[in-house]
């Protein structure tokens, strides 16, 4: 360094002198392990470094720390000051005031409950990590390792005695506690039991077969339908029958449980059921096992009876020798050895009386008898009949009315049958006897009788025994004559017929339509005189005009011109045309006519004169 003094411009003097500039002391530090409660590692470092200086120093927590290293704690969490100074030995002189940050420790700890062996162990993490959060969580027991940040640490407990639980937790700021704990592992009740299967109301038999090592017990049965017992041995029937699932629970004095269940299968009992079979006495009730079991199969089956004989099923033919209701018992027993038994009863019916009569038991062909059932039954009714004659089915009802055409003796049975169905019939040989009746019949002459030829001779020519004839013309006449004669006055049809009787006062009974022909004569005059004096007043055909059917009748002028016609043989022409006389004369007309059969028909042409 150069110092000049000038006076003036022409007098001055200079001062040189060396000057040495230190460099700047710069300081700093580091820190390691600012957990609270743990020894927090500090550092100090300066620049440049190649200085010497005095050393450094520290203000603390109110304490005065001389070196570059220094280990502290710090009394509170969260921010601490320290103080750091030194001077070089060329007297540069550096502070460094700095905050530092202490973060909270968490404190490890874990909750956990009494443990028996074989349990699914929980342990939970009850660590505090006063707000800085977890960043890694560790557990560790009898070899079992939890690692990365579970709350919970789940294992299944052997049957040892202990277990040693070790929980290692680090905050997120890299703090880091430890807790361990021993536990004691209690050993379970060892359950067993056995449930004997039976039938359904009988008492369940159990075993009871539980070990315990530790402490008392206490117990709980489920019998599976809500019903539980707290004894060892439980008394207990089923209220019906299944399958159920009996469980056993142990919980020991240390709250260590052993259960059990085994399956149980209550037995219904079978059904005993029969179908029974009525029977009229004299047969045998037929009696057949319908019982049924739910549980296994019908071992078999026995039928007892009111004086206590037994017989076997599962199906049995039995014979009452009095009518009425008969007990029978039926005892069924299944294959798991269950029995049912139940009373039934059977019914023997008695058997009918069949009897009959007749309000007649003989008489002529055709014969209508009427039959009367008397049958009898001692109880119930008789509702079917069945009536044969001679092997032959002719009625169901019970008082038929039967006709027999064919003359002869005739066997009748009468076969009854009650409600119950019980039968009897009866047999009564030759009860009706029907006799042959007379074949009425007769022979006429003449063949074909007329008006004029009208006597007729009627002669009987009927078989059988005859004794009586009564004839019936059809005109009024009668005859009680073997072979009469009846004179017809008029034609026609007539209807004759014959009952004739014979020694058994048997009828036989014809009859014959006979035609009394018209016969016919007719004669035309050739002229009449209509002149009022009563004489000839009228022109027509004369004659036998009966047998006359069809007929036709013109007259005409000698012009053609027709003056008259009819279709009526006995209208006549009175000598008009239109109301007004005609004059004398010749007139010419055409006829033709004729008989009831229209076989031929006759033609008559010709000329008529008019007198006046």
């Amino acid at each position: 360094v150069k110092l000049v003094l000038k006076q003036n411009d022409f007098c001055s003097d200079s001062f040189i002198k060396t000057v040495t500039v230190h460099p700047q002391l710069d300081l700093d530090f580091t820190l390691k392990n600012t957990c609270f409660r743990d020894s927090t590692e500090l550092q100090a470092s300066s620049s440049p470094s190649a200085q010497t200086f005095d050393s450094f120093f520290w203000n603390l927590n109110g304490n005065i720390y001389v070196g570059s290293e220094q280990k502290v704690v710090f009394q509170d969490t969260g921010s601490n000051l320290a103080w750091l100074y030194s001077q070089t030995s060329n007297g540069c002189l550096d502070t460094l005031r700095r905050e530092v940050n202490i973060q909270p420790k968490p404190v490890a700890s874990f909750m956990t409950n009494i443990f028996c062996a074989e349990d699914s162990a929980i342990i939970w993490n009850t660590s505090e990590d006063f707000g800085s959060g977890f960043s890694v969580i560790d557990w560790a027991s009898n070899g079992r390792f939890s690692m990365g940040n579970p709350d919970s640490f789940n294992f299944i407990l052997g049957d040892v005695k202990k277990e040693t639980i070790k929980l290692v937790v680090f905050s997120s700021d890299g703090c880091k506690d430890t807790a361990e704990q021993e536990i004691i592992v209690y050993p379970r009740p060892q359950v067993s039991f056995v449930a004997e299967n039976h039938c359904l109301g009988e008492q369940i038999v159990l075993t009871n077969n539980t070990v315990n090592d530790s402490g008392t017990i206490s117990w709980n049965w489920n019998m599976a339908n809500n019903t539980t017992f707290t004894d060892s041995l439980p008394n207990y029937i089923y209220p019906q029958g299944g399958v159920y699932k009996v469980k056993l629970s142990a919980v020991s004095s240390y709250g260590c449980i052993g259960a059990d269940s085994s399956n149980v299968e209550v037995y219904e009992p079978p059904l005993a059921n029969v179908q029974i079979k009525n029977a009229c006495l004299g047969e045998d009730v037929l009696v057949n096992d319908l019982s049924m079991s739910n549980s296994g199969s019908i071992a078999n089956t026995t039928f007892v009876l009111a004086d206590g004989s037994r017989i076997g099923g599962p199906s049995a033919s039995i014979s009452f020798t009095s009518v009425g209701p008969q007990s029978i018992r039926a005892v069924a027993s299944s294959t798991f050895g269950c029995i049912d038994s139940s009373l039934f009863s059977a019914l023997v019916h008695p058997l009918p009386k069949a009897n009959f009569g007749a309000l007649n038991d003989k008489g002529c062909e055709p014969f209508i008898a009427e039959f009367l059932d008397s049958s009898t039954v001692s109880s119930g009714n008789i509702v079917d009949w069945k009536w044969e004659a001679n092997g032959f089915v002719f009625s169901t009802i019970n008082n038929p009315i039967n006709q027999f055409n064919q003359p002869g003796f005739k066997n009748i049975k009468l076969v009854v049958q009650s409600d119950s169905g019980c039968m009897d019939s009866l047999t009564k040989p030759t009860f009706i006897e029907v006799f042959s009746s007379p074949i009425a019949n007769f022979a006429y002459n003449p063949l074909e009788p007329t008006i004029i030829d009208n006597e007729v001779s009627f002669r009987d020519s009927s078989l059988g025994n005859v004794q009586f004839w009564d004839w019936e013309f059809g005109d009024g006449n009668s005859s009680i004559e073997e072979d009469p004669i009846n004179t017809f006055t008029d034609t026609g049809l007539y209807r004759v017929s014959l009952l004739v009787t014979d020694d058994n006062d048997c009828e036989g009974d014809t009859f014959r339509n006979i035609y009394i022909k018209p016969a016919f004569f007719v004669f035309v005059p050739n002229a009449f005189t209509p002149n009022r004096d009563g004489l000839n007043e009228t022109w027509g055909p004369e004659g036998v005009l009966q047998g006359v059917a069809g007929y036709e009748l013109q007259i005409f002028n000698r012009w053609g011109e027709i003056l008259f016609e009819s279709k009526d043989p006995n209208e006549k022409w009175d000598g008009t045309y239109q109301g007004e006389p005609v004059q004398e004369g010749y007139y010419a007309f055409r006829m033709r006519y004729t008989d009831f059969g229209r076989t031929k028909w006759i033609t008559n042409n010709g000329d008529l004169l008019l007198l006046r």
